[in-house]
Protein backbone atom coordinates (compact mmCIF):
# COMPACT_ATOMS: atom_id res chain seq x y z
CA UNK A 1 0.00 0.00 0.00
CA UNK A 2 2.85 2.40 0.88
CA UNK A 3 4.51 1.71 -2.46
CA UNK A 4 1.26 2.48 -4.29
CA UNK A 5 0.82 5.75 -2.39
CA UNK A 6 4.38 6.75 -3.28
CA UNK A 7 3.55 5.90 -6.88
CA UNK A 8 0.46 8.11 -6.80
CA UNK A 9 2.40 10.98 -5.27
CA UNK A 10 5.12 10.65 -7.88
CA UNK A 11 2.63 10.65 -10.72
CA UNK A 12 0.80 13.61 -9.22
CA UNK A 13 4.05 15.56 -9.22
CA UNK A 14 4.74 14.40 -12.75
CA UNK A 15 1.39 15.55 -14.04
CA UNK A 16 1.72 18.85 -12.23
CA UNK A 17 4.80 19.56 -14.34
CA UNK A 18 3.19 18.80 -17.68
CA UNK A 19 3.26 22.37 -18.88
CA UNK A 20 4.46 23.25 -22.36
CA UNK A 21 5.17 26.95 -22.01
CA UNK A 22 3.84 30.08 -20.36
CA UNK A 23 1.46 31.39 -23.01
CA UNK A 24 -0.01 34.68 -21.80
CA UNK A 25 1.32 37.52 -19.71
CA UNK A 26 -0.30 40.58 -18.19
CA UNK A 27 2.01 43.51 -18.98
CA UNK A 28 1.98 47.00 -17.54
CA UNK A 29 -1.25 46.29 -15.70
CA UNK A 30 -3.16 45.60 -18.91
CA UNK A 31 -5.68 42.79 -19.16
CA UNK A 32 -3.98 39.93 -21.03
CA UNK A 33 -5.34 38.81 -24.38
CA UNK A 34 -5.81 35.05 -24.12
CA UNK A 35 -5.58 33.13 -27.37
CA UNK A 36 -6.41 30.39 -27.94
CA UNK A 37 -8.76 29.95 -24.97
CA UNK A 38 -10.34 26.51 -24.50
CA UNK A 39 -13.67 26.62 -22.67
CA UNK A 40 -15.31 23.22 -22.17
CA UNK A 41 -16.59 22.37 -25.68
CA UNK A 42 -15.43 25.52 -27.47
CA UNK A 43 -12.26 27.47 -28.22
CA UNK A 44 -11.88 31.21 -28.72
CA UNK A 45 -9.21 32.91 -30.81
CA UNK A 46 -8.28 36.58 -30.33
CA UNK A 47 -6.00 39.06 -32.08
CA UNK A 48 -5.40 42.73 -31.35
CA UNK A 49 -5.18 44.52 -34.69
CA UNK A 50 -5.82 48.26 -34.35
CA UNK A 51 -5.89 49.19 -38.01
CA UNK A 52 -7.25 46.01 -39.61
CA UNK A 53 -10.44 46.12 -41.66
CA UNK A 54 -10.99 42.37 -42.20
CA UNK A 55 -9.61 39.53 -40.02
CA UNK A 56 -10.24 35.84 -40.64
CA UNK A 57 -9.16 32.58 -39.00
CA UNK A 58 -7.68 29.65 -40.93
CA UNK A 59 -7.13 26.28 -39.21
CA UNK A 60 -5.97 22.79 -40.13
CA UNK A 61 -9.14 21.29 -38.57
CA UNK A 62 -11.33 22.98 -41.19
CA UNK A 63 -12.92 21.07 -44.06
CA UNK A 64 -10.66 23.01 -46.39
CA UNK A 65 -7.49 23.53 -44.31
CA UNK A 66 -5.66 25.37 -47.09
CA UNK A 67 -8.18 28.02 -48.10
CA UNK A 68 -11.04 27.72 -45.59
CA UNK A 69 -11.56 30.71 -43.30
CA UNK A 70 -13.93 31.97 -40.61
CA UNK A 71 -14.68 35.67 -40.16
CA UNK A 72 -13.60 37.24 -36.86
CA UNK A 73 -15.50 40.07 -35.20
CA UNK A 74 -13.91 43.30 -34.03
CA UNK A 75 -14.53 44.04 -30.35
CA UNK A 76 -13.41 46.32 -27.56
CA UNK A 77 -9.90 47.82 -27.83
CA UNK A 78 -9.59 46.58 -31.41
CA UNK A 79 -9.43 42.93 -30.32
CA UNK A 80 -10.79 40.63 -33.02
CA UNK A 81 -12.43 37.44 -31.78
CA UNK A 82 -14.14 34.25 -32.95
CA UNK A 83 -15.50 31.32 -30.94
CA UNK A 84 -15.83 27.89 -32.56
CA UNK A 85 -16.75 24.36 -31.45
CA UNK A 86 -13.75 22.54 -29.99
CA UNK A 87 -12.22 20.11 -32.54
CA UNK A 88 -11.47 16.51 -31.66
CA UNK A 89 -8.33 15.93 -29.51
CA UNK A 90 -5.29 16.41 -31.75
CA UNK A 91 -2.54 18.89 -32.64
CA UNK A 92 -3.73 21.56 -35.05
CA UNK A 93 -2.13 24.61 -36.62
CA UNK A 94 -3.79 27.89 -37.48
CA UNK A 95 -3.15 31.47 -38.57
CA UNK A 96 -4.97 34.77 -38.83
CA UNK A 97 -5.58 36.43 -42.19
CA UNK A 98 -5.35 40.18 -41.64
CA UNK A 99 -6.43 42.16 -44.70
CA UNK A 100 -5.24 39.29 -46.89
CA UNK A 101 -1.93 38.70 -45.09
CA UNK A 102 -1.27 35.54 -43.01
CA UNK A 103 -0.25 36.44 -39.44
CA UNK A 104 0.74 34.21 -36.51
CA UNK A 105 -0.90 34.45 -33.09
CA UNK A 106 1.39 36.66 -30.95
CA UNK A 107 -0.22 35.33 -27.74
CA UNK A 108 0.67 31.69 -28.45
CA UNK A 109 4.27 30.55 -27.89
CA UNK A 110 3.49 26.99 -29.05
CA UNK A 111 4.80 27.05 -32.60
CA UNK A 112 5.83 24.31 -35.00
CA UNK A 113 8.09 24.70 -38.01
CA UNK A 114 7.05 23.13 -41.31
CA UNK A 115 9.82 23.82 -43.79
CA UNK A 116 9.93 27.62 -44.07
CA UNK A 117 6.60 28.11 -42.31
CA UNK A 118 6.17 28.73 -38.59
CA UNK A 119 2.62 27.99 -37.41
CA UNK A 120 1.02 28.39 -33.97
CA UNK A 121 -0.38 25.17 -32.51
CA UNK A 122 -3.66 24.31 -30.84
CA UNK A 123 -3.37 21.15 -28.72
CA UNK A 124 -6.84 19.90 -27.80
CA UNK A 125 -6.64 17.85 -24.56
CA UNK A 126 -7.76 14.22 -24.71
CA UNK A 127 -6.58 10.63 -24.74
CA UNK A 128 -5.03 11.04 -28.19
CA UNK A 129 -2.88 13.97 -27.09
CA UNK A 130 -1.96 12.85 -23.56
CA UNK A 131 1.64 12.12 -24.58
CA UNK A 132 2.08 15.40 -26.49
CA UNK A 133 2.45 17.49 -23.31
CA UNK A 134 5.64 17.92 -21.31
CA UNK A 135 6.66 15.12 -18.92
CA UNK A 136 8.29 15.74 -15.56
CA UNK A 137 11.62 14.25 -16.65
CA UNK A 138 13.04 15.32 -19.98
CA UNK A 139 15.46 13.65 -22.32
CA UNK A 140 18.03 15.54 -24.39
CA UNK A 141 17.57 16.65 -27.99
CA UNK A 142 20.85 17.44 -29.77
CA UNK A 143 21.66 18.44 -33.35
CA UNK A 144 25.12 17.10 -34.27
CA UNK A 145 26.76 17.69 -37.65
CA UNK A 146 28.43 14.92 -39.65
CA UNK A 147 30.21 14.59 -42.97
CA UNK A 148 28.30 12.62 -45.58
CA UNK A 149 30.81 10.72 -47.71
CA UNK A 150 28.14 9.88 -50.28
CA UNK A 151 27.01 13.47 -50.80
CA UNK A 152 30.39 15.03 -50.05
CA UNK A 153 28.93 17.62 -47.72
CA UNK A 154 28.21 18.33 -44.07
CA UNK A 155 24.73 17.47 -42.88
CA UNK A 156 22.86 17.69 -39.59
CA UNK A 157 20.67 15.18 -37.75
CA UNK A 158 18.49 15.30 -34.65
CA UNK A 159 19.24 12.84 -31.84
CA UNK A 160 17.02 12.17 -28.83
CA UNK A 161 18.45 10.43 -25.76
CA UNK A 162 16.26 9.59 -22.73
CA UNK A 163 16.47 11.11 -19.28
CA UNK A 164 19.52 9.79 -17.43
CA UNK A 165 21.34 8.66 -20.57
CA UNK A 166 24.39 10.86 -19.92
CA UNK A 167 24.74 9.51 -16.36
CA UNK A 168 25.25 5.94 -17.52
CA UNK A 169 26.89 5.93 -20.97
CA UNK A 170 27.60 2.18 -20.79
CA UNK A 171 23.90 1.29 -20.68
CA UNK A 172 22.61 -0.01 -24.00
CA UNK A 173 19.41 1.38 -25.55
CA UNK A 174 17.53 0.35 -28.68
CA UNK A 175 17.83 2.77 -31.61
CA UNK A 176 14.87 4.02 -33.64
CA UNK A 177 15.62 5.77 -36.94
CA UNK A 178 12.98 8.19 -38.22
CA UNK A 179 13.12 9.71 -41.70
CA UNK A 180 11.16 12.82 -42.57
CA UNK A 181 8.90 13.08 -45.57
CA UNK A 182 9.20 15.22 -48.69
CA UNK A 183 9.62 18.88 -47.82
CA UNK A 184 10.68 18.13 -44.25
CA UNK A 185 14.10 18.18 -42.65
CA UNK A 186 15.91 16.81 -39.60
CA UNK A 187 13.72 18.84 -37.21
CA UNK A 188 10.37 17.69 -38.57
CA UNK A 189 9.78 14.86 -36.12
CA UNK A 190 10.60 16.94 -33.03
CA UNK A 191 8.96 20.18 -34.18
CA UNK A 192 5.81 18.85 -35.84
CA UNK A 193 5.57 15.35 -34.37
CA UNK A 194 6.53 16.20 -30.75
CA UNK A 195 8.66 13.06 -30.68
CA UNK A 196 10.65 14.16 -27.63
CA UNK A 197 7.50 14.73 -25.55
CA UNK A 198 6.04 11.37 -26.62
CA UNK A 199 9.22 9.49 -25.74
CA UNK A 200 9.57 11.36 -22.43
CA UNK A 201 6.05 10.32 -21.43
CA UNK A 202 6.50 6.72 -22.53
CA UNK A 203 9.78 6.61 -20.61
CA UNK A 204 7.99 7.83 -17.46
CA UNK A 205 5.55 4.92 -17.72
CA UNK A 206 8.47 2.52 -18.12
CA UNK A 207 10.32 3.99 -15.14
CA UNK A 208 7.46 3.28 -12.73
CA UNK A 209 7.30 -0.24 -14.22
CA UNK A 210 3.56 -0.45 -14.57
CA UNK A 211 1.44 -0.49 -17.70
CA UNK A 212 -1.05 2.30 -18.36
CA UNK A 213 -3.91 -0.19 -18.06
CA UNK A 214 -2.73 -1.51 -14.70
CA UNK A 215 -2.05 2.01 -13.49
CA UNK A 216 -5.58 3.08 -14.51
CA UNK A 217 -7.24 0.31 -12.50
CA UNK A 218 -4.85 0.73 -9.57
CA UNK A 219 -5.66 4.43 -9.21
CA UNK A 220 -9.37 3.90 -9.75
CA UNK A 221 -9.41 1.13 -7.16
CA UNK A 222 -7.72 3.35 -4.57
CA UNK A 223 -9.53 6.61 -5.28
CA UNK A 224 -12.77 5.55 -6.95
CA UNK A 225 -12.01 8.03 -9.75
CA UNK A 226 -10.68 8.01 -13.27
CA UNK A 227 -6.92 8.84 -12.99
CA UNK A 228 -7.24 11.91 -15.22
CA UNK A 229 -10.05 13.24 -13.01
CA UNK A 230 -8.14 12.44 -9.82
CA UNK A 231 -4.90 14.13 -10.87
CA UNK A 232 -6.66 17.14 -12.36
CA UNK A 233 -8.46 17.70 -9.05
CA UNK A 234 -5.14 17.28 -7.24
CA UNK A 235 -3.49 19.92 -9.45
CA UNK A 236 -6.36 22.36 -8.97
CA UNK A 237 -6.27 21.92 -5.20
CA UNK A 238 -2.56 22.67 -5.29
CA UNK A 239 -3.24 25.72 -7.44
CA UNK A 240 -5.77 26.95 -4.86
CA UNK A 241 -3.09 26.66 -2.15
CA UNK A 242 -0.62 28.65 -4.24
CA UNK A 243 -3.21 31.34 -4.93
CA UNK A 244 -3.85 31.75 -1.22
CA UNK A 245 -0.12 32.05 -0.55
CA UNK A 246 -0.01 35.04 -2.90
CA UNK A 247 3.65 34.59 -3.87
CA UNK A 248 3.08 33.82 -7.57
CA UNK A 249 1.04 35.37 -10.36
CA UNK A 250 -1.61 33.40 -12.21
CA UNK A 251 0.56 32.51 -15.20
CA UNK A 252 3.25 31.11 -12.89
CA UNK A 253 0.71 29.02 -10.97
CA UNK A 254 -0.76 27.64 -14.20
CA UNK A 255 2.76 26.61 -15.25
CA UNK A 256 3.66 25.17 -11.84
CA UNK A 257 0.54 23.00 -11.70
CA UNK A 258 0.89 21.61 -15.21
CA UNK A 259 -1.70 23.41 -17.33
CA UNK A 260 -0.88 23.95 -20.98
CA UNK A 261 -2.44 27.40 -21.20
CA UNK A 262 -3.66 30.09 -18.85
CA UNK A 263 -7.12 29.82 -20.41
CA UNK A 264 -7.36 26.07 -19.74
CA UNK A 265 -6.26 26.65 -16.15
CA UNK A 266 -8.82 29.43 -15.58
CA UNK A 267 -11.68 27.43 -17.09
CA UNK A 268 -10.83 24.27 -15.13
CA UNK A 269 -10.40 26.20 -11.87
CA UNK A 270 -13.76 27.93 -12.20
CA UNK A 271 -15.46 24.63 -13.03
CA UNK A 272 -14.11 23.02 -9.81
CA UNK A 273 -14.37 25.94 -7.37
CA UNK A 274 -17.21 27.97 -8.88
CA UNK A 275 -15.11 31.16 -9.08
CA UNK A 276 -12.27 32.35 -11.28
CA UNK A 277 -8.69 32.13 -9.95
CA UNK A 278 -8.50 35.92 -9.62
CA UNK A 279 -11.71 36.04 -7.56
CA UNK A 280 -10.53 33.10 -5.43
CA UNK A 281 -7.24 34.79 -4.55
CA UNK A 282 -8.94 38.14 -3.92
Amino acid sequence: MKKVLVLLASLALALSAQAQELSNFAMWGQKPIISPEIQNDSVTFRLKADYATVVKLNGSWMENPWFGTIDMKRGENCVWEVKIPLPEPEIYTYSFIVDGVAVNDPQNVLVQRDGTRYLPMLIVPGERTENYVEATKHGTVSHPWYTSKILGMDRRLTVYTPYGYENNPKKKYPVLYLLHGAGGDEEAWTSMGRTAQILDNLRMTEMIRISRTKFYYKVKGLTGENPSVFFKRYKLNRAAELLKEGRHNMSEIAYMTGFNTLSHFSTSFKKQFGVSPSDYSG
